[in-house]
């Protein structure tokens, strides 16, 4: 009684759109994405992101995600809902000093004849001997209070060479997250924008959903009548052709006239009426022997809520409207089909 009830009410509903871009009633989801991949490291957790430059296109507001952050703490995902809370720039001016080689050496480090605490990573040292250009790569802690310079690669030098060190004008972007989180250096940074404000709600009629087969995850996608196969051979073919696409890599095959003896796995289809297996026939399948396909895993439908979190729903009951409001269907996964959508 109250599945004709849903039925009845909810057979006007329109078609959704489905789609991992798109919302519901077709609107894009996400109105601006910037990716970079230069930020700085930032290994102990806190709320602060450094990243190189002015990065104009950064808001406060963004969501932001990463495929992994590098420092143990997985992936960023939109359900982590992570944003820009605040947003600064600073512009670094350039700068010169110089410093005195207190010995004469190779390699790729400087021990200089005073402490000059004007030096910074990634300066320009040149004044030397044979010409050379290199950069300071790390600052070392002081000897007997001179300065101790790494370089980023080896270079001969003689005593008392006086070296140049400069710096161009920078600019840095500070951001504030609104969440402590950790991540190594250059990871594939993804910010957007979303104008969550305007998205619409439906509600989700559920018009196909194949039951659970033998109790399984996967429910009934077609049977077929088998021609006869012999065990040991991973070709199955069947009598009577079904309809192109019935058939898809990863459904399992059951000779259910056998007591839904399982077959095996599909692992490529020819032709609607001719498969592969991933393993032998483990008994022969006779002429005119009932063959049944399911879907691999649990039917499903993947949707975001208006407070931006993705749920997956598995299994979800067939007339019947889900128990929840949706702005987005993402994805729908085996047999789950005929949805409507009802503001």
């Amino acid at each position: 009684m109250i599945r004709n009830y849903f039925t009845d009410s909810y057979k006007n509903g329109v078609i959704p759109i489905i789609s991992a871009t798109q919302l519901i009633d077709g609107a894009v989801k996400v109105t601006q994405t910037v990716t970079v991949n230069n930020n700085l490291a930032n290994l102990a957790t806190s709320t602060t992101l450094v990243i190189p430059g002015q990065n104009p296109l950064l808001k406060r507001g963004m969501y932001i995600t990463a495929p992994f952050d590098g420092a143990g703490g997985g992936n960023w995902t939109i359900n982590d809902h992570i944003l820009i809370e605040a947003i600064s720039r600073s512009i670094i001016p350039a700068a010169s000093t110089t410093g005195q080689t207190k010995d004469s050496g190779a390699g790729n480090t400087l021990f200089l004849s005073t402490l000059n605490t004007d030096i910074v990573v990634g300066m320009v040292v040149s004044g030397f001997a044979g010409g050379a250009t290199k950069i300071v790569g790390t600052i070392g802690a002081p000897q007997d209070n001179k300065s101790v310079i790494g370089l980023t690669t080896a270079v001969t030098f003689d005593e008392n060479e006086i070296l140049t060190f400069t710096s161009s004008e920078t600019t840095t972007t500070t951001i504030t997250l609104n969440k402590p989180k950790g991540i190594a250096a250059n990871i594939a940074i993804t910010f957007f924008t979303i104008n969550q404000s305007s998205w619409k709600e439906y509600n989700l009629f559920i018009g196909s959903s194949p039951a659970p087969f033998l109790g399984g995850d996967g429910g009934i996608a077609t049977t077929g009548i088998g021609a006869g196969d012999a065990a040991g051979q991973t070709d199955i073919n069947l009598l009577v052709d079904l309809g192109v696409g019935a058939v898809t890599t990863g459904m399992k095959i059951y000779n259910t006239t056998q007591n839904n003896l399982f077959i095996g796995s599909v692992a490529r289809v020819d032709d609607p009426g001719e498969f592969f297996l991933t393993a032998n026939i483990p008994v022969a399948i006779a002429a005119n022997d009932v063959l049944t396909f399911a879907y691999p895993s649990s039917a499903s439908v993947s949707v975001l809520t208006l407070d931006n979190q993705t749920v997956t729903i598995k299994n979800p009951a067939e007339g019947f409207v889900l128990p929840l409001s949706v702005v987005q269907i993402t994805a729908t996964a085996n047999g789950l089909s005929n949805i409507r959508a009802f503001e």
